[in-house]
């Protein structure tokens, strides 16, 4: 679920987790900058979006901090298998919104290219200045060196304004790139490595006096190494690590401070298909943050049992949250009501999730029922100090969260395609505890 928060800044739920639990990432890198903890979803162009993956539950030994409540994967659309391809649209609506985009993408001997390009703008409503517009323009380019090497360069530059006040607009703005080698040793082993440049501001821009003042600067520096090796021609070994450098400075800091971080982790899969209807995942991920000394040790165990046309699967996976610098160190004065204070004795959040579901898939038709709990420990939100007089980041109890889903597809072969859905959350939360969320929630969709 997606909504509206203070300001009218997008927040964001699933499966009672939000903000800082839900890890969202673009071709599996993570996005630097967050306001009311979530990112800033402007930034995500979907126009050439591939396919979106999305994990449920704890997913910390794959994907570390921050994988609490689940990930959610946009992966670009790979424009090798196509010598070009240019793709047009314009949308006009209410409040003279506007949107253009853009897609050109080539592909000539060992060089493929894709340009994205994307433009929109709406008037303010009658009742509030909450109109602006934003851009967004990426580049990624492919080219491979051999036959067993190959190199993806990508770049990106997004602007966004919103005309909240009269007297002043909200700017952001943020820069990424980075470099991605992929090398095959060998048809079992292969290499991937990476190196990935972050860095999302915030300013104020004062109309009468035409200055943009910087107000919040989040920069990531993060490199990745991955071995992949296939032995026995099924089993899959996957080893790695990550290292990253957190750089924020922010308003919200006495004086408009700043701090940094190291982060480092390592981690293994293995992937066994024991039987031809039988596949189970180990995992496991080690995690250290520097500036809270922070170490976590997150796992995982998957099965899939296959029985004709019936899927089953359980599971069991942590999760792990580090707090952030903003939840260790900030020091803001809430529009002169109560101020919020950090805490940089914060422990870190975990989850224990288990997952039970059936799926079931016969021609057209695809029926899926599950259930699934989340067990977290020392959540992280913020609560009235009487010391401090004013709101103080701290660890809750433990909050469990269980629920069930099922889902029902049907594709017909001239393209017609129905869904329908069905949610039902229930979040408990141990009396006299810092409470933030809803008892519980229903949901259900169905489309055409």
């Amino acid at each position: 679920e997606f909504s509206y928060s203070m300001n009218q800044q997008v927040s964001r739920n699933m499966q009672g987790f939000g903000g800082n639990s839900i890890l969202f990432l673009v071709d599996g890198e993570r996005l630097a900058g967050e306001t009311l903890d979530n990112i800033d979803y402007n930034r995500l162009d979907l126009n050439n979006i591939g396919r979106i993956e999305i994990v449920k539950g704890g997913a910390s030994s794959l994907y570390g901090s921050n994988a609490v409540g689940g990930v959610v994967n946009l992966i670009s659309r790979d424009d090798t298998s196509e010598p070009w391809r240019l793709n047009l649209n314009a949308r006009y609506g209410a409040h003279n919104e506007q949107r253009y985009s853009a897609v050109a993408a080539f592909s000539a001997g060992r060089l493929s290219s894709s340009t994205t390009l994307r433009y929109h703008r709406i008037n303010s409503y009658d009742m509030k200045n909450a109109g602006g517009y934003n851009m967004n323009v990426k580049e990624r380019l492919t080219f491979k060196a051999g036959d067993r090497l190959s190199l993806t360069a990508r770049a990106s530059y997004y602007f966004r304004q919103r005309n909240a006040q009269e007297a002043s607009r909200d700017r952001y703005r943020d820069f990424s790139a980075g470099l991605r080698g992929y090398y095959e040793v060998s048809p079992a082993t292969n290499i991937e490595a990476s190196y990935t440049f972050d860095q999302y501001d915030k300013s104020d821009f004062l109309t009468l006096s035409g200055a943009d003042v910087r107000k919040y600067s989040n920069v990531q520096n993060s490199g990745r190494i991955v071995f992949n090796h296939t032995f026995a021609g099924k089993y899959i070994l996957t080893v790695g690590g990550d290292v990253m450098r957190d750089y924020l400075r922010s308003y919200q800091f006495a004086d408009g401070g700043r701090h940094s971080q190291l982060t480092a982790d390592g981690l293994a899969q293995l992937d066994l298909n024991i039987l031809d209807n039988l596949n189970v995942i180990v995992g496991g991920r080690y995690d250290y943050f520097s500036e809270a000394a922070m170490k976590h040790f997150s796992s995982r165990v998957n099965l899939m049992y296959r029985h004709r046309r019936i899927n089953f699967r359980g599971s069991y996976s942590g999760g792990f949250r580090a707090p952030t610098l903003k939840e260790m160190y900030m020091d803001f004065d809430m529009a002169g009501i109560f101020m919020i204070y950090g805490n940089p004795d914060l422990r870190p959040e975990t989850s224990h999730n288990f997952q039970l579901s059936a799926e079931y898939t016969r021609r057209l038709l695809n029926v899926s029922i599950g259930g699934f709990c989340n067990l977290v420990d020392d959540r992280i939100t913020t609560a009235w100090s009487q010391a401090l007089k004013g709101q103080l980041y701290t660890n809750t109890g433990r909050v469990n969260i269980a629920g069930i889903e099922a889902n029902a597809s049907w594709r017909h072969n001239c393209g017609a395609d129905v869904r329908a859905s069905y949610i039902f959350t229930r979040e408990h939360v141990r009396k006299g505890e810092p409470y933030t969320s809803s008892d519980f929630c229903v949901g259900s969709e169905a489309t055409f």
